[in-house]
């Protein structure tokens, strides 16, 4: 049996989501993640308007080597400005080596 490469998920709750709305995300950041064979080792979720502690946290262990990419279902999960997003993206690969993956990634990225 092989050993599956080990991925955090990351999302920021949309506007006015719902607790349906946050656990259709993580039903899709985890039904993804056994598709591509990896295993999800835990989802960090960001409230909107609540700062960025579950970024901070997945940047934490993804330092610390505990998984080797973080999950999110599109790059506006990062940050609602698109200069954010790819600085932010840039910023996790490059701080901790990790990979970004993107689920649903648009044409631009």
């Amino acid at each position: 049996m092989s050993v599956r490469p080990v991925v955090l998920g990351y999302l920021r709750t949309p506007d006015g989501a719902t607790d349906d709305v946050l656990a259709w995300l993580q039903r899709e950041l985890a039904d993804y993640a056994e598709r591509e064979g990896f295993c999800l080792a835990a989802v960090f979720v960001e409230r909107t308007g609540a700062g960025s502690a579950a970024l901070t946290a997945v940047m934490d262990a993804l330092k610390r080597r505990e998984a080797q990419a973080v999950l999110l279902p599109a790059l506006e999960h990062l940050s609602p400005s698109p200069a954010s997003r790819q600085a932010l993206r840039h910023l996790i690969e490059r701080e901790t080596g990790a990979q970004v993956l993107i689920m649903y990634p648009s044409p631009r990225e």
